[in-house]
């Protein structure tokens, strides 16, 4: 290198790290697919890869980029053994500008008080001035290629890794000053922040079966290799219930991933019902009308959850008018997965659903799930009291074929246990107007009258005592009777406990007027 060139060097470098600029998105970092990469080889082997030095500018109010850089990097188990400029965004400058690029083996401290980053290892430098003649810049806001490394790392021995690194540090030394890295942006000087890469490198073996990698490079990884072949791992276990670690990998029957999808080890699934299943009274051929969920448990389970089931539900004395996912764990199944609840022709229903199909959905392995509402209705019955109910039935057929009560799971259908759901529904016909204390179907003054006189005057008792217990709190009282006039005439907002109107009323006879 001539004279004139190590002082236009110096130069160069001097202009690009005096007046410091803090605060720019500027960064310089790695590139390529080298940086964090995983390289096998031969124990002893030189590895050899290419790494791209980046420049990048982001935020700048500017309408220009860099101008000009100096980089200065260092090696730390790997050699840098070249660096240059061509075929990037740095070559520019061999055409009117400035160019120096060269692998160093000392450093000092650069210009602008920053630390001695380099010291101890070998690295590399470079810098840059696009055009002294011409208003050249990168991008304003972008990333670029200034220079590109050449680094070799040796191989570790066989089983062994080692990891090598390439970063940017301050004071790496060629035949001119120590080097700090900065950039030139927008008239000024920006100390950029600074990346690394690293690499490593691991020595070539025999087979390992079972930590998913192709340890000998043959193209087969695991028990996919022939070499693994006798390794435990690789063998099934033979029988999932029979206490005894059949392929000797220190798991036994369930506990052993072999065994995820057996019968034995998915755990007690079932479908079941769930709504107010409290026993009902209301006048004779009153409507009646309920919503119950249909629910998926699943205890003692060693693997996934559930992913889809298939199920369909009759009515024995209810009728189903809908149901619906609606609100439940299967909710929204149809954006990513499949969802079908209808009711079929013969009055039952069918839900299938599958939760996702990629990525995979599950419920939760052990525990249980809302995953239907069926809304069903009847009357209640004349005088008596009957048993309606719901169950799960396999067979019905909607749009398309037969739908069974099967539950995917662990990559296996699950026939699961079932069990129904049962109402009571009595129908009644006592029946009374409340605070009528004659039994003449309406309430006035006359029957709190009536009510003062039976309690302090020795009048005649109500027709219905529990008609006029007005607080429904199983006595009769002046409480009662003044609540009764304000109800009457002071509106004060308080009604009768059991309602206004004809109500039931157990034990008193059944009122004309009230029919």
């Amino acid at each position: 290198m001539s004279r004139f060139n190590v002082r236009m060097f110096g130069f160069v470098a001097f202009l690009l790290i005096s007046a410091q600029a803090m605060g720019q998105d500027t960064s310089l970092g790695f590139g390529g697919d080298a940086c964090g990469s995983r390289i096998r080889g031969d124990a002893g082997a030189t590895v050899t890869s290419s790494i791209d030095c980046v420049l990048t500018t982001e935020n700048n109010p500017g309408d220009t980029g860099a101008q000009g850089w100096s980089i200065s990097v260092a090696g730390d188990g790997l050699l840098i053994t070249d660096i240059t400029v061509d075929g990037t965004a740095g070559a520019q400058g061999n055409a009117g500008g400035f160019v120096k690029s060269e692998t160093t083996d000392r450093s000092g401290v650069p210009g602008g008080g920053a630390d001695n980053d380099c010291e101890g290892h070998l690295g590399a430098v470079s810098a840059v001035v696009l055009s002294f003649v011409a208003p050249v810049t990168l991008d304003a806001n972008g990333s670029a290629v200034i220079a590109v490394l050449t680094t070799e790392g040796t191989v570790p021995g066989a089983g062994e890794e080692s990891t090598g690194s390439v970063s940017y540090a301050d004071g790496c030394r060629g035949v001119g000053q120590p080097v700090r890295n900065a950039v030139t942006l927008n008239a000024q000087t920006v100390i950029p922040s600074l990346g690394s890469c690293s690499i490593t490198l691991a020595g070539a073996q025999g087979e390992i079966c079972d930590n998913g990698v192709d340890d000998d490079e043959d193209g087969a990884a695991d028990c996919d290799d022939t070499d693994c072949a006798d390794a435990a791992n690789c063998n099934p276990e033979g029988d999932c219930a029979d206490g005894v670690d059949n392929d000797g990998d220190g798991d036994v029957d369930c506990a052993d991933s072999d065994c995820a999808a057996n019968p034995a080890c998915l755990g007690d699934v079932v479908l079941s019902f769930s709504g107010d299943d409290a026993a009902q009274t209301a006048f004779s051929n009153a409507d009646f009308s309920q919503s119950v969920d249909c629910v998926l448990s699943n205890a003692n389970n060693d693997g996934a959850g559930p992913q889809g089931w298939s199920f369909g539900v009759t009515g024995n004395g209810l009728d189903i008018d809908g149901i619906s996912t609606d609100g439940t764990a299967a909710a929204g199944a149809s954006d990513a997965g499949f969802d079908l609840s209808e009711l079929t022709a013969d009055g039952g229903a069918i839900q299938v659903t599958i939760l996702s199909f990629d990525p995979m959905v599950t419920l939760d392995a052990n525990g249980s799930a809302t995953v239907a509402s069926v809304s069903v209705s009847s009357t209640f019955p004349a005088g008596v009291t009957e048993t309606k109910s719901l169950s799960y039935t396999s067979g019905l057929v909607g749009s398309g074929l037969a739908v069974e009560n099967i539950v995917a799971m662990n990559d296996a259908d699950i026939e699961p246990t079932t069990s129904g759901y049962e109402i009571s529904l009595t129908g009644i016909d006592n029946n009374y107007a409340t605070m009528d204390f004659d039994s003449d179907g309406k309430a006035v003054i006359s029957d709190i009258q009536g009510l003062l006189n039976y309690l302090y005057l020795g009048g005649g008792a109500p027709d219905c005592s529990a008609a006029m217990d007005f607080n429904g709190n199983g006595r009769l009282n002046v409480a009662d009777a003044v609540s009764g006039l304000n109800w009457l005439f002071s509106h004060t907002g308080t009604t009768p406990a059991a309602g206004a109107g004809c109500q039931v009323y157990d034990g008193c006879d059944i009122a004309a007027a009230c029919q």
